[in-house]
């Protein structure tokens, strides 16, 4: 049966909000030695010594060591209890660790020259290895941004868990029960041989080995993957005992499709890796979907709410559809229909219409009736939505005591008139925002309400009042005239002779930039 519902103001924070751990939740060791005694400030010497290493290999990836913020610690590194750190760290040799390991840095790296050993590896920091790592337990390797993570030796582990999409992680090789890569979508063997090691809670199975998912289930963010990882190694509960020959003949039916053994029995029999499994396979009857979506389990609720049929999704009642794991299954639903977005949008409770609108590309009539709530939380949400509203609702929203309410406003086909109040506000922000939409209207030929000439005219006129401000202005720069344009590229040339190439691309993309830029 349902849950009751979240009556406290924190279950009706959107979804992506709830997904964000706090900070304490973003650290995934328990009682952490403090590292600091066993580090020093890098010397130019300890430096080369790492540029040597790099040099000396063509398989390792260099990272920027000029900054001044790199720790050392020279000399082999055994360390008892688990360790965690966001700073750069060099070790000139091994780092031993009886215990586990966390970075939570996405652009502080850590170079070893020599081998990594420890219990379980949590990392999103960029790793230069020039040995192996050694882990008893799990390994999870996530690659952000320009940073590779190299290991010139291999990653040798019960379970690895690598995201590889934006940037590589290189070893020589591997050795573990299962490797999962988030850039390879069709390794389903992998994915099943880690339903039977891992604890279901470790992470969110519904999204494994979804289509387009992958590349979002590694991000230390998201709670549904990462932040399950850390907390189940906080509880020293990453893996389950070994799994019976139950488990595995039943993993290796879903697996072939075989829903018929599931039929008629009792859910609360199934382990958790099969009952979040069922919901995304075809074939099982409307039966087991009810039994699924009726579950104490939040994931698979969330699963079976984003593969029902819509006809049953509209059988629901509203605690029902309002309920927070059915709203985060409906809002991964493509596409979401217009009947279940209308019951969402009119329903008493405010988690599934708040979290509807931060969905994009939301049709007229949802966002009219999402506009139209007495809820300050939606309607902020609506910012991306504003400019299919009408006169009179924006109207009602410049009006509004609160400037994030007004910030709204300012984002939609506004009348000159409503521009100019707007224009005076009081709040930097909601006059950011008019000129954010001033320069956005103008750039894409979209002024509905006003003409070319009378944005023009607010755009002097704002020019005029905050002439001295040039963040705003910068954010206003596509609405002006050509020659106010043309003025302020000369003043920010001036004051900042990189301008062209590193301060703004809407300047670099006006007619006044690149007049300024012919005529150097």
């Amino acid at each position: 049966m349902f849950k009751p519902r979240i009556c406290s103001w924190i279950g009706l924070l959107p979804l992506f909000m709830l997904s964000l751990p706090v900070q304490a939740e973003l650290r995934c060791v328990a009682n952490a030695v403090d590292i600091e005694p066993f580090f020093s400030a890098a010397t130019a010497e300890d430096k080369q010594q790492v540029e040597q290493a790099i040099n000396s290999s063509v398989n390792l990836v260099p990272f920027g060591l000029s900054a001044s913020d790199w720790k050392v610690h020279r000399g082999d590194l055994v360390v008892e209890g688990n360790i965690e750190s966001n700073q750069k760290l060099i070790v000139l040799g091994n780092l031993t660790v009886k215990g586990n390991i966390s970075t939570f840095s996405l652009s502080n790296p850590w170079d070893i020259l020599g081998n990594v050993t420890a219990t379980n590896i949590v990392t999103d920091s960029p790793l230069l290895i020039t040995g192996s790592i050694n882990a008893s337990g799990l390994v999870f390797i996530d690659s952000y941004y320009d940073n590779p993570s190299t290991i010139k030796g291999s990653i040798n582990a019960r379970g690895i868990f690598i995201n590889d999409i934006i940037a590589p992680v290189v070893a020589s090789s591997t050795n573990s029960e299962f490797m999962v890569r988030a850039s390879d979508k069709n390794d389903t063997e992998n994915v099943k041989k880690a339903l039977t090691i891992i604890n279901p809670d470790a992470y969110y199975w519904g999204l494994i080995n979804d289509e387009d998912a992958l590349k979002e289930i590694f991000k230390r963010s998201n709670i549904r993957m990462a932040g399950n990882v850390c907390n189940q190694m906080k509880k020293e509960a990453l893996f389950r005992p070994k799994p019976s020959p139950e488990l595995v003949q039943e993993l290796q039916m879903l697996d072939e499709g075989k829903v018929a053994a599931f039929e008629g029995r009792d859910i609360a029999t199934f382990d958790l890796a099969v009952m979040r499994t069922l919901p995304r396979l075809k074939g099982i009857s409307a039966n087991l979907r009810k039994q699924l979506i009726n579950s104490n389990d939040g994931q698979t609720i969330a699963s079976m709410a984003r593969y029902m049929p819509d006809n049953e999704i509209l059988e629901l009642t509203d605690q029902q559809l309002g309920y927070q794991p059915v709203v985060l299954g409906l809002l991964d639903r493509e596409p979401l229909s217009v009947e279940i977005m209308t019951r969402m949008s009119h329903l008493p409770d405010g988690v599934g219409p708040l979290n509807l609108a931060l969905r994009e590309n939301l049709p007229l009539d949802i966002v009219m009736t999402l506009a139209k709530r007495d809820w300050d939380m939606i309607i902020q949400e609506l910012y991306k939505d504003a400019w299919l509203l009408p006169e009179s609702i924006i109207d009602g929203y410049i009006r509004s005591d609160d400037f994030s309410i007004r910030q709204v406003g300012a984002g939609g086909q506004l009348t000159y008139n409503q521009a100019m109040q707007l224009a005076n506000d009081s709040s930097n922000d909601v006059v950011t925002s008019l000129a954010s939409k001033l320069a956005e209207m103008k750039h894409h030929g979209q002024l509905l309400r006003m003409t070319p000439q009378e944005s023009d005219k607010i755009a002097v006129y704002l020019h005029q009042k905050f002439e001295n401000d040039d963040d705003l202005i910068r954010v206003l720069f596509l609405a002006l005239p050509d020659n106010l344009q043309f003025n302020f590229v000369k003043k920010m040339e001036k004051k900042f002779p990189a301008y062209f190439c590193c301060q703004d691309m809407q300047v670099i993309h006006s007619d006044a930039a690149l007049q300024r830029l012919l005529t150097r």
